[in-house]
């Protein structure tokens, strides 16, 4: 009688029990990317929060500075179109102050990702008011090597497209002329179907 072949029950029982090593690896990688996943998917609705806002807003404003940007309320998504409400800017340097009760995307956040052929689409600005003065200090020229940032990230453009819709606009020049010229009631559209065009 040849015992070689009478198979051992508790060792059969036990290596069915003991998970592969891919399938422990497939379990970990569902853990961690599961959670990442979700929270880029929530990334837009997180942002569109009051605190969100808040962690936004200054680190644009130090990208942009001396201009300052202030936005009273927006609303992102991934595949809704973006709305900034009660937009303000103002560049103290060159005596400019634009502001909008909204701007509104025709696109989602997904659309406006500049791949190859950066389309914006559309934008609307509603009662839009510009308002320029004469600047506060005249800007010197810069003198020596400019300093270079350098992103982290790069996303290649070959081309650009925009529409821009102006909606009962009004535009304010004050201190250039003994007179306040205004604008009032200005609409327009203005389409850049291409940059290299």
């Amino acid at each position: 009688m040849d015992f070689a072949e009478i198979r051992d029950e508790e060792a059969d029982e036990a290596l069915e029990q003991r998970p592969g090593c891919l399938r422990g690896l497939f379990r970990l990688a569902l853990i961690l990317l599961v959670p990442l996943f979700a929270m880029l998917a929530l990334l837009p609705t997180l942002l569109s929060t009051e605190a969100g806002l808040k962690v936004v807003l200054p680190k644009v404003n130090a990208a942009l500075a001396p201009v300052q940007v202030s936005v009273g309320q927006w609303s992102l998504g991934w595949l809704r179109a973006p709305v900034l409400k009660r937009l303000r800017v103002v560049d103290p340097e060159r005596g400019v102050e634009f502001t909008s009760d909204e701007v509104a995307f025709d696109r989602g956040l997904l659309r406006l990702l500049p791949v190859g052929f950066f389309d914006v689409g559309q934008v609307t600005f509603k009662r839009p008011a510009a308002t320029i003065t004469p600047a506060l200090k005249t800007p010197q020229p810069k003198t020596g090597k400019a300093k270079t940032k350098k992103g982290f990230f790069f996303l290649p453009v070959v081309d650009i497209a925009a529409g821009l819709v102006i909606a009962e606009g009004r535009v304010t020049v004050t201190g250039f002329t003994p007179e306040t010229f205004e604008a009032q009631q200005a609409a327009g559209t203005v389409t850049l179907e291409s940059y290299k065009k």
